[in-house]
């Protein structure tokens, strides 16, 4: 009698299994919905994150620091991913961009204070509630420890520092939890949701910035988020997008200040200046943006550092190569060692019956000449001495002085 019913047991569950398939889902596949399938705009994005996270309108914009309102408080934790995948250069990136919202909410007129928890394999509180601008100088120094993705503890940890009374929280004050992640969790990730629910329980709203094409996970990172989901997650392509996002936010609340802080020159007037006699190296390095409009519309002060020009001059077998590298504020210690990095792998790789010369030029306020033209082993040598100045980014003075 035993067998017949595990047998008719087994059919009705094959059935029901039969059915679960039989066109749509089955039961345990949790499908992605629609509206996070794809990466926004950066323009799209930027105005999401202005209107839902600043709660600002758009209609409202043009009156920011010229109207009274009402002021906003909020106590917000940020949690930030530092796991292996992010790396240090993009986790830089995050640093700046949380720095930049930072500064949006302070042009907007909010009373907020910060606390920052960052997580890899564990989960730490690096600060506990402070205002800015000592929270973004806490941020900036934030350390990089890689690790797993530990995104259960973060969220758990998250729930602590609301709870402690030591940590500076305010009573009866707006509670926010900014998560910035580009992956699905690998460390008790059955723990992630139920402890996601239990944030959101404790009456803490739950926004979620998702870095990355997200494959599989994205799912996981939209339950997360606090309900109505479409207003609480935020899509970007990579690091430099989130980078990318928060600078055109701020432009947007702040477009006087963001011109101010943003200067430069525009050369597609430049007469009798001619870059005639500059080519651009069909050489593309992997870490360099080659396009000349982006370099001439400043779009490396967001995406990153510099070009790589070759001067069209040749005398017999010898090529003059002279790099331009952003050593102002603009471009992060990372962002130079990567350059610094793409012109060694470059110096490295001779081409048959050819002798390369290089010469650098680092422009920051202004621009130097670093070393002339010299062999690809002695270049690679001076490229290890190239410092980082800090200041602004005079690309016509570069170009100026790589004519000369």
């Amino acid at each position: 009698m035993a067998p017949v019913f595990y047998r008719l047991m087994m059919i009705v569950i094959l059935a029901f299994l039969t059915d679960q398939c039989r066109g749509r889902n089955p039961f345990w596949f949790r499908p992605t919905p629609k509206p996070f399938q794809h990466v926004p705009t950066e323009n799209e994005t930027a105005t999401k994150l202005v209107t839902n996270f600043f709660r600002i309108p758009l209609s409202y914009l043009s009156q920011i620091g010229r109207s009274k309102r009402q002021v906003t408080q909020e106590d917000i934790v940020v949690i930030l991913d530092r796991s292996g995948s992010i790396g240090d250069c993009n986790y830089e990136k995050a640093k700046q961009a949380l720095k930049t919202m930072l500064d949006i909410a302070s042009e907007i007129g909010y009373d907020n204070r910060y606390a920052a928890v960052t997580f890899a394999s564990h989960a730490t509180t690096d600060f506990t509630f402070v205002a800015n601008p000592d929270a973004g100088i806490k941020i900036k120094n934030l350390p990089y420890i890689r690790g797993a993705t530990n995104t259960q503890a973060a969220l758990q940890e998250a729930k602590r520092v609301f709870e402690d009374p030591s940590s500076g929280k305010r009573p009866g004050i707006k509670k926010i939890a900014f998560l910035i992640t580009d992956g699905q969790s690998n460390v008790d990730p059955w723990k992630t949701i139920p402890n996601a629910n239990l944030l959101r329980a404790s009456g803490v709203e739950i926004f979620v910035v998702a870095v990355g094409d997200y494959k599989t996970g994205i799912s996981e990172i939209v339950e997360i988020a606090s309900p109505d989901r479409k207003y609480h997650v935020f899509r970007v392509a990579d690091m430099n997008g989130f980078l990318d996002v928060t600078n055109l936010a701020f432009k947007l609340v702040a477009p006087k200040k963001y011109a101010a802080l943003t200067p430069h020159k525009q050369l597609y007037s430049l007469e009798p200046f001619s870059l005639n006699h500059l080519k651009v190296s069909p050489r593309i390095l992997p870490y360099a943006y080659i396009h000349y409009i982006d370099l001439i519309a400043l779009k490396c002060v967001i995406r990153r550092f510099d070009s790589l020009i070759k001067l069209h001059h040749h005398h017999k077998s010898v090529v003059f190569k002279l790099v331009l590298i952003n050593a102002g504020r603009t471009c992060h210690p990372c962002q130079l060692k990567q350059s610094k990095f793409g012109i060694k792998l470059l110096s490295c790789t001779k081409g048959k019956h050819v002798d390369l010369r290089y010469a650098a030029v680092t422009f920051s306020n202004s621009a130097t000449v670093n070393f002339n033209f010299l062999p690809d082993y002695f270049a690679a040598v001076e490229m290890n001495r190239i410092t980082r100045p800090g200041g602004g980014t005079n690309t016509y003075a570069a170009l100026v002085k790589a004519t000369e």
